[in-house]
């Protein structure tokens, strides 16, 4: 890769990730879209961004497709990829498949965040799906420890991941 190339592949870049700050999800796809009129090819941090988008405005048929394009464009999705597409599949009513990616993710050797535990019991929650409970006690570990939390939404109690020095989270807060 020649130094006008990764140039152009930064700019672009900046383009996606502004349009996406900005909700502007079809420009980002536009400005993806025009990357071959630049003799450039997208890089696995042009299609976080795009997820990124996607998961902002919850269009899964996007991100499904721009799952392929990854694949064709022979870039290896890293963590972040992972996570997004995680993320993405929690935005749905049917989010069986952010099960799957967690399981790929592990597969590629990579650790979900606390980010992602969180995101997946608060969507369990959510949708009154048990597995929330399972998923905690899954979870636990790896230098993460579960810090209740109240959701108003569901009026339950549920756990939030963190990372803080290993502490344990003990106190418990009592639901009216």
């Amino acid at each position: 890769m020649d130094m006008t190339e990764l140039i152009w592949i930064v700019v672009m870049n900046t383009i996606i990730q502004a349009s996406v700050a900005l909700g502007d999800l079809p420009h980002a796809v536009g400005t993806y879209k025009s990357f071959s009129d630049y003799d450039c090819k997208p890089n696995v941090d042009t299609f976080n961004l795009l997820f990124a988008g996607c998961v902002a405005a919850k269009h899964r048929e996007l991100g499904n497709k721009l799952l392929l394009d990854l694949t064709k464009a022979d870039a290896q999705p890293n963590a972040t990829t992972f996570e997004q597409i995680i993320l993405l599949c929690l935005t749905q009513p049917t989010y069986e498949d952010a099960f799957f990616y967690i399981e790929e993710m592990k597969a590629e050797k990579f650790i979900p965040s606390a980010k992602i535990y969180e995101a997946v019991i608060r969507t369990c929650v959510a949708a009154g799906d048990s597995r929330y409970s399972l998923a905690s006690q899954k979870w636990d570990g790896a230098a993460m420890r579960p810090r209740p939390v109240y959701d108003k939404s569901s009026r339950n109690t549920i756990h939030q991941f963190c990372r803080r020095d290993h502490q344990e989270y003990d106190k418990i807060l009592i639901c009216a």
